[in-house]
């Protein structure tokens, strides 16, 4: 990945400008400018793609919220016409990548290279098949971000029942109002607004308690994803 760091330019809530700097200067910032502007076209849907993008333009605050859960402040960034990216204070914490109409978070894997080794693994471990609808095996995703990883799963093999589980309402609220994610979501904090047609539920509760009261053997794999406002594991 190209080292970076996230500056805020203006300060506030929504309508934040953040800028993405690179750490590199000199000869070594030209290549890296130079293979990020290539991928922006021939790969648009790669890390280094998003990586152009956000050196190019300043990214717009779309969502700012503070969370009561540990994660600072919640934050949806736009860097291009399509890139999003979810920070908790200014740690990243995932990328999205919309449809062409931008209505909503594309089912892809657009973001980081150990979420498509956890859906490679994932997929050996069930023995899936891509477009297939053959058993149903249950997963469960332990944290939402921006819905990449279970939003792929989910559109990638029709078989799976895919639920997520994420503590924390910003989150969820972000995802969903944001980014558009198609969701079902369970609970006292669902309300009326569950996708009808969503691709994968998901409870708000705490991942250990949730993981503990399910009935043994009820998963065939279990994916954590979780991380908090210092981008650790909790």
């Amino acid at each position: 990945r190209v080292p970076m760091c996230v500056e805020p330019v203006t300060s506030g809530g929504v309508g934040t400008r953040f800028a993405v700097v690179s750490t590199y200067s000199g000869p070594r910032a030209l290549a890296s400018f130079a293979r990020n502007g290539a991928a922006a076209l021939l790969r648009p849907q790669s890390e280094e793609a998003f990586a152009w993008h956000a050196e190019q333009r300043e990214g717009v605050v779309l969502f700012a919220e503070r969370s009561v859960h540990g994660n600072g402040i919640v934050r949806v960034t736009s860097h291009g016409p399509r890139w999003r990216r979810m920070l908790f204070d200014s740690v990243e914490q995932g990328l999205a990548y919309l449809r062409e109409d931008e209505s909503e978070a594309a089912p892809v894997l657009a973001s980081f290279q150990y979420l498509r080794v956890m859906a490679a693994a994932c997929a050996a471990f069930c023995g899936l098949r891509p477009n297939t609808r053959l058993d149903s095996p249950r997963l469960l995703c332990v944290g939402l971000g921006t819905a990449a990883l279970p939003s792929f799963l989910a559109a990638a093999y029709p078989s799976l029942r895919v639920e997520a589980v994420e503590h924390d309402p910003v989150v969820i609220r972000a995802a969903r109002e944001v980014l558009h994610c198609r969701f079902a979501l369970r609970g006292a904090c669902a309300g009326s607004g569950a996708a009808g047609d969503a691709t994968f539920t998901v409870t708000r509760a705490d991942g250990a308690a949730h993981v503990a009261g399910l009935e043994e053997g009820s998963l065939h794999a279990v994916l954590l994803d979780a991380f908090d406002a210092k981008g650790d594991t909790p």
